[in-house]
């Protein structure tokens, strides 16, 4: 009887798991799904802004180049478990109580190219990724929060991981980090050799991400670590380029802050008389870093 007991708890508990798990994950999906609507809304702003033909030009214009089906994530352009089409019918909007939906807009970030058309960097993906479309579950794992997954390829098994894996979307594991702020996964994508500068398919970078969504921290710490700030997008914009008066306040905001902190340590270091200033230095920057990474990832 009281093993019966004990099974039913513990089938209740994992249930519950279950269930604050698929909720986090639709968050997830809403928070992708209002992306890529901001994303198809600012193309369309783009190709209708350009002036209409002259009257000499009968000939109808080509249609505007919108997201279809295939730009969207799998889970969103065929059924898949059902966890994925949880609530997906109803009106979908940003999170009322995120800070970032509310300041700052990715609208920028993004410019899809022709369906009929393969830029360089889709032509340049895995071979793997191109052969069999299989998505690692890396992926899946850093975009809800589970860091634990992630740590154990990223760290306990790096020499099996190939660093340049990608999604559907042409992104490496650090470009998908800097998407959702997983600072501790950040970390460890650097400490693994991933790419600082990859591109995805459309030519963005974990620091275009970073600076569009108001990551100020997460990306001023990969600028620290060697991410180059010139790198273009197919839009020819640099991650700064995309910024607005506002967020370009922000972010100068935000260096100032870290250079502040990173002195602050300085003046309170430990001394002893077998260290001089430049390895001191050195021994800082392996260990620490000025940006604050905190648990906040799961």
């Amino acid at each position: 009887m009281i093993e019966q007991i004990n099974a039913l708890r513990r089938a209740r508990d994992a249930s519950e798991a279950r269930v604050r798990s698929l909720a986090d994950e639709l968050k997830d999906t809403k928070k992708d799904y209002e992306m890529w609507s901001k994303e198809e809304k600012a193309t369309e702003r783009k190709y209708s802004s350009v002036a209409a033909q002259s009257p000499a030009e009968s000939s109808p214009s080509p249609a505007r180049t919108t997201l279809d089906d295939r730009d969207l994530p799998e889970w969103l352009r065929s059924p898949e478990p059902a966890r994925r089409d949880t609530n997906l019918g109803s009106p979908v909007g940003p999170d009322s109580v995120s800070p970032t939906y509310k300041k700052f807009s990715p609208a920028k970030l993004i410019i899809p190219e022709e369906a009929s058309s393969k830029t360089s960097i889709e032509k340049d993906a895995p071979k793997t990724l191109r052969e069999n479309g299989v998505q690692h579950p890396i992926f899946s794992a850093v975009r809800n929060g589970r860091v634990s997954e992630a740590q154990e390829i990223l760290v306990h098994n790096s020499t099996e991981f190939d660093v340049d894996t990608r999604d559907s979307f042409g992104n490496t594991v650090l470009i998908v980090a800097a998407q959702n702020n997983r600072k501790r996964v950040t970390k460890m994508c650097v400490r693994a050799g991933v790419p600082l500068d990859a591109r995805n398919k459309q030519g963005n970078t974990a620091l275009h991400y970073c600076y569009g969504y108001g990551y100020f921290e997460l990306g001023e710490y990969l600028v620290s670590k060697g991410a180059d700030e010139r790198v273009t997008n197919a839009a020819g914009e640099t991650a700064y380029d995309g910024l607005s008066a506002e967020n370009r306040r922000a972010l100068e905001s935000t260096r100032r802050a870290i250079v502040a902190s990173r002195d602050a340590k300085r003046r309170s270091r430990p001394t002893a008389p077998d260290r001089d200033e430049a390895s001191y230095l050195a021994s800082y920057s392996d260990a620490e870093s000025a940006v604050s990474f905190t648990d906040d990832d799961e």
